[in-house]
């Protein structure tokens, strides 16, 4: 798919972002300068001990789910997870099994970018 193609498609799409921590932040940003109007972040802690960022998008409409149960029920068409979640949340698994897209800040990044990656993982 061509980098415009994803771009629309998921301008037009309900977006779920798990965790907002150092991950996600920027996305989150990105997201809203694309102009995508139905997005709802994950975090155990409530929006409102997320920090400014989260207060900031939380005016400009976007949706939080907090708490110790905030994976139960995870929804949208794309959902970007952070390092730390886990693919095999069951909420997550349901979702992918209805066609929701499990993707992640980084794989974006890659699939956007013209340039050639070259990766040293570890920490």
């Amino acid at each position: 798919m061509k980098n415009i193609e994803l771009l629309e498609k998921i301008k037009e799409s309900r977006v779920s972002v798990l965790g907002l921590g150092r991950s996600n932040v920027p996305l989150v940003k990105f997201l809203l300068d694309l102009g995508v109007t139905d997005i709802t972040v994950y975090d155990k802690k409530p929006w409102t001990e997320l920090g400014k960022e989260a207060r900031e998008y939380n005016e400009k409409g976007v949706k939080f789910v907090g708490g110790e149960s905030y994976l139960d029920k995870v929804e949208g068409d794309y959902i970007f997870r952070t390092p730390g979640i886990r693919d095999d949340v069951p909420s997550i698994v349901e979702a992918v099994a209805n066609g929701a897209v499990l993707t992640a800040e980084m794989e974006l990044f890659f699939e956007l970018t013209p340039a050639r990656i070259i990766a040293i993982t570890g920490s």
